[in-house]
């Protein structure tokens, strides 16, 4: 049993400070050998689930002295001031005890300071949701896209049909990002590069996670639809379908999802050409094959880096298959003189 406990009490409110407190203990070495215990004065449910996941224990906090009802009456985090006085009866056998509550509120600086935290949570909460929808990735999905309409137009460039092909793409791919983040919550939290994730961290809440992403995905289907064309909204949701009902999958199961992931990585361009144009030709499925063969290369070089990582979170890639990566790195050479021969 650990010897030590590092005790702190919040409620609903203070879930994301309480639940960033934890994170922070636990990246050091020496929180193995302390016990991290939860004092609950109105966290939800959800918030506890979360939180069970990371901690030793949690107690509902009571009043351990009498106090008029009248004076606390909604105030559970008043609790804080008179519980640390008790934490052996709530947590015994320990034998230190160390109480970690950064805002310790009065009457004249509660509005203050709760506006403060409130504030601060929005901001932070706002961080996570960006996170979720992976803003790295959709500005090089938007370029490509960008590009497929620049060479499908067939004389000048209509800049306002771009702009509103470009806003319903980022819409979209946001969408469906986080739809894949959802749907790998489980395989996130297995991997360290992915563990501190908005949904397998707790920052998130998948049920709010899921409302967000739908939202994004219909929304920038719609407005695919209204003001682009019938067409780029569909190859849009091609997309989506192959990348979320297909390749997410397949990549617990088969090391061909990395094939299949190529393809919705490969239709930006289709998207720009089918806006610009109203069709797709011969030439615009040229360029889906060239970057649909680059786009294989990059994700075997990416699983050769992480490769001890998906074998332990289980998901099938050629690497994984292939302990030494001969045959993997002559994949990855073959495929990327097939993309410079196809570009030339």
């Amino acid at each position: 049993m650990k010897e030590n406990t590092i005790v702190s009490l919040a409620d609903s409110n203070y879930f994301e400070l309480l639940n960033e407190l934890i994170d922070s203990i636990q990246k050091f070495e020496q929180s193995k050998t302390v016990a991290i215990c939860i004092l609950d004065a109105g966290l939800t449910d959800e918030q506890k689930n979360i939180l069970l996941s990371k901690v030793d224990e949690i107690k509902n906090a009571e009043w351990d002295i009498e106090v008029p009802e009248l004076k606390v009456r909604g105030k559970e985090w008043l609790k804080s001031q008179v519980s640390r006085a008790f934490l052996p009866k709530y947590f015994p056998g320990f034998k230190k005890y160390i109480w970690n509550q950064k805002n310790i509120f009065s009457r004249s600086n509660f509005f203050f300071q709760t506006t403060n935290l409130e504030k601060f949570s929005k901001n932070r909460k706002f961080g996570f949701f960006l996170s979720l929808v992976k803003p790295r990735l959709v500005p090089m999905v938007l370029i490509a896209t960008a590009a497929g309409f620049y060479l499908g137009s067939p004389t000048n460039i209509d800049l306002l049909t771009l702009f509103h092909v470009l806003i319903g793409t980022a819409l979209s791919s946001s969408g469906t990002l986080a739809l894949n983040q959802i749907i790998e919550t489980d395989i996130d939290k297995k991997m360290s590069r992915t563990k501190d994730r908005p949904l397998p961290s707790g920052h998130i809440f998948k049920s709010e996670a899921i409302i967000f992403a739908i939202l994004l995905l219909i929304s920038g289907l719609t407005y695919l639809l209204i003001l682009g064309n019938f067409i780029c909204s569909f190859v849009t949701l091609s997309s989506a379908a192959i990348y979320l009902l297909v390749y997410t999958p397949l990549k617990t199961r088969s090391p061909l999802n990395s094939i299949v992931g190529a393809i919705p990585g490969a239709i930006p361009p289709l998207i720009g050409w089918s806006a610009a144009s109203g069709f797709l030709s011969i030439e615009s499925f040229i360029l889906f094959t060239i970057l649909f063969l680059w786009q294989i290369p990059h994700a075997l070089a990416i699983a050769i880096i992480y490769k001890e990582e998906f074998v332990a979170a289980g998901i099938k890639l050629l690497p994984v298959d292939d302990p030494e990566g001969k045959n993997t790195c002559r994949h990855i050479v073959c495929l990327l003189y097939t993309s410079d021969a196809a570009d030339e």
